[in-house]
């Protein structure tokens, strides 16, 4: 299944792509890590630098994607955290609802599962021995995105949805107000925008301008990720990513 996104806004953050970026997983299932953090909880800076240690792991894009979605719930508290959205904590309650845990922060999940290891000091588990197929994602020069998933299990072609995420590096944010008053902190794997696309067989999805990617030329090491769901379920069957080198 191919579809193709124009990412016409992305071209804005940056010049031009000098040439095609193409991430691609193996057959093997690449990890989802998915991290809700806020700036405005005072448990989240130590998960924050936890995650940020992925960037020298040799594991890094090939056997594990990292997306720190920011939530927006405790911004009463008196720090509106900047890379918050509602939109990201109302994902944070779906996916805890899907696998029957309770919403809070920093609150981690593997592959659609609640993982509670960062709290023990426990090491990232290595990938499953699971070959759900190949994912490919190709970011072209022209500033489109094509997406292929080469499926060896998932029968039902038409109900697979694409997640698309920017990330966001070495984001330096001092805070005034709130639990984390006084502290600077730093982010890497922040997602800066997000979108998720059901797909089906042979069709296209386009992105009107300035409605995807935001501009954010003050935020250093962006990166992509991409993963795959089937349905409803928010479960990836398969994730990629990497760099994107230029901007």
């Amino acid at each position: 299944m191919r579809i193709a996104l124009p990412l016409l806004a992305l071209v804005l953050v940056s010049t031009a792509f000098g040439s095609t970026i193409q991430f691609q997983s193996g057959p093997e299932q690449v990890t989802l890590l998915e991290l809700y953090t806020s700036e405005g909880c005072s448990s989240c800076p130590p998960a924050d630098r936890w995650i940020s240690q992925l960037k020298d792991s040799p594991r890094l894009w090939t056997e594990v994607v990292p997306v720190a979605f920011h939530v927006a719930y405790w911004d009463y508290l008196g720090w509106p955290d900047p890379w918050g959205r509602q939109a990201y904590s109302q994902r944070q309650r779906l996916m805890a609802n899907q696998a029957g845990a309770g919403v809070y922060t920093p609150g981690f999940f593997l592959n659609g599962k609640e993982w509670r290891g960062f709290f023990n000091r426990q090491a990232l588990p290595r990938a499953s021995n699971e070959r759900p197929g190949t994912l490919v994602a190709t970011v072209q020069g022209d500033g489109t995105i094509s997406i292929e998933f080469d499926s060896a299990t998932t029968k039902i072609e038409n109900r697979r949805t694409y997640h698309i995420a920017l990330l966001g590096n070495e984001i330096t944010s001092k805070v005034t107000r709130g639990e984390n008053a006084g502290r600077t902190l730093v982010h890497d794997f922040t997602v800066l925008k997000y979108l998720s696309i059901p797909a089906k067989e042979g069709a296209g999805t386009d992105v009107p301008v300035g409605t995807f990617f935001k501009s954010a030329q003050d935020v250093r090491g962006q990166a992509l990720a991409v993963w795959v769901t089937e349905g409803n379920s928010l479960t990836p069957l398969q994730a990629t990513g990497g760099w994107l080198k230029g901007l």
